[in-house]
């Protein structure tokens, strides 16, 4: 089974019925599935075959989801990239990624005519070219049969490089309907009747999987622009909205204004890609009245462990592994940690990545025993729950003792008038690294750093103790809101030289 077809059979199920949703623009499942149809004929009629890449240029909305299915009914490779990532970055994205083809915004593909890498201006599709062919409804090239392109690679994502320098992961149709069915279908009870909200950039695996999902399984995608906590909450109130993934600061930013709308279709919600703070858990429980989860997981490897909320099982846990997931906790010399014990996490699971484009060493090394490294640390408890450390490249080594950062922020941000805060490691000549602190007050807070340091002192132990603080307007972030801290780290060990 590959992704076109499975789509296509909820085509032939659900044809008269809205498949997405987007501003007030309503398509049905038929009309996605001619233009989809569309798009992979003009795309094989400029050469575009199985193996071909084409790269997506495209903000959220209807046409990336047509452009991703049409892609896998060529079994061609699909490479979604930001739009406004810039020149440089497009530059080394598209000499990394090899594209042959390019289905883009129309400025941004006016911009690729100062780039070496770019594909040709007959291998280009621009939105404004797309929107008049499906206006004109004229007959278009067919596409040649469907390719049994299952394991095949298909998507090339972009890894978030908030810890360095992104990586293209490669995913085949079938591991991305596994990650759609095994990782988001069956945990969450998902349906025909569902209806899913987009909000993340679609560029993004996350956001990828939420717009595709529904269209796999019979349902109906709402799709947002892009993240805004209005926008969000009126799709909910007048799309009855059931389902979504948000990232865990998009639903912090809700919370001021949940109780103003009608969210009683809400049925489940899963916070992803960072942990929400006990607070911010019972605030999110107590305003949307709903199923709420917590996640973890890793582009390359999907959705890995799903944790109740509403329950509680297991206080700052990120849950136990899905069904189809194998979790192991390794020390550094590579050995089994015992029930408690931190080390690094390693998981194996039918939704893994097929490896790094054009990275073979990087891909071996990615592995252990066909376990994944997450380079993430964390240790499991007795009954088999997740608890996340922080990354391991992200630990401080004071004096030779390895220091978290998860455990100095938490302290940090439980204290009155801390936004946002992130613990680095910068060079000392005595200690070999001391610990910097990165402090973003409450909005119009008068803060005392002074009480502060001293509440640090009661919580913290003395190889724990923040030497150097910085207080800032923000962090950098990614798209999806996750810590960039390898270019924090780089700019207080700048503020500290």
């Amino acid at each position: 089974m590959i992704i076109a077809q499975q789509f296509l059979r909820q085509v032939e199920r659900h044809g008269e019925k809205i498949a997405i949703i987007h501003r007030r623009r309503r398509l049905t499942y038929f009309e996605v599935a001619r233009q989809s149809e569309q798009l992979a004929g003009r795309l094989h009629q400029m050469g575009a075959t199985v193996g071909s890449r084409v790269g997506l240029l495209l903000h959220n909305g209807p046409l990336f989801t047509v452009a991703m299915l049409a892609t896998a009914r060529l079994g061609a490779m699909v490479a979604p990239l930001p739009v406004a990532m810039g020149q440089s970055g497009l530059r080394a994205a598209l000499r990394r990624l090899r594209l042959t083809h390019l289905i883009g915004e129309s400025q941004a593909l006016a911009a690729l005519d100062q780039l070496n890498d770019a594909p040709p201006e007959q291998c280009r599709l621009s939105t404004a070219q797309l929107l008049e062919w499906f206006r004109q409804c004229s007959g278009e090239p067919s596409p040649p049969p469907l390719p049994d392109a299952a394991d095949l690679p298909w998507v090339l994502t972009m890894t978030s490089g908030s810890t360095g320098d992104p990586k293209p992961i490669v995913l085949s149709q079938k591991c991305k309907l596994r990650r759609a069915i095994d990782g988001a279908k069956l945990p969450y009870h998902l349906s025909e009747h569902d209806v899913i909200l987009t909000a993340s950039p679609m560029y993004h695996s996350l956001g990828m999987r939420l717009g595709l999902l529904p269209l796999l399984i019979g349902a109906t995608s709402v799709i947002l622009h892009k993240f805004a906590p209005g926008p969000w909450l009126r799709s909910v109130e007048e799309e009855g909205v059931t389902f979504t993934i948000p990232v865990s600061h998009h639903l912090v930013q809700l919370l001021p204004l949940a109780e103003d709308y009608d969210l009683g279709s809400l049925r489940c919600l899963v916070s992803s890609s960072a942990l929400l703070r006990p607070e911010e858990k019972r605030l999110c429980i107590e305003r949307f009245r709903c199923r709420l989860y917590e996640c973890y997981g890793a582009s390359e490897v999907g959705i890995v462990t799903n944790l109740s909320l509403s329950d509680a099982p297991a206080a700052n846990s990120v849950g136990k592994p899905l069904p189809h997931v194998k979790l192991r906790v390794i020390d550094d010399a590579g050995n089994p940690c015992v029930p408690g014990e931190i080390g690094e996490i390693l998981c194996r699971t039918t939704t893994a990545f097929s490896g790094y484009d054009g990275v073979p060493e990087a891909t071996a090394a990615a592995f252990v025993d066909g376990y994944f490294r997450t380079g993430d640390l964390g240790y499991l408890d007795e009954r088999g729950y997740l608890y996340l450390k922080g990354r391991k490249k992200e630990v401080i080594k004071v004096g030779g003792v390895s220091v978290y950062p998860d455990d100095i922020e938490r302290v940090i941000l439980g204290y009155p008038g801390v936004r946002a805060c992130a613990a680095v490691g910068i060079p000392d000549e005595r200690l070999g690294e001391r610990i910097a602190v990165a402090l973003v007050p409450e909005c119009g807070a008068r803060f005392d750093l002074e009480a502060l340091r001293r509440h640090c002192i009661t919580q913290l132990a003395d190889y724990q103790q923040p030497l150097s603080w910085h207080l800032l307007e923000s962090l950098p972030e990614t798209g999806l809101g996750k810590l960039r801290r390898c270019r924090l780290a780089e700019q207080l060990r700048s503020e500290a030289a």
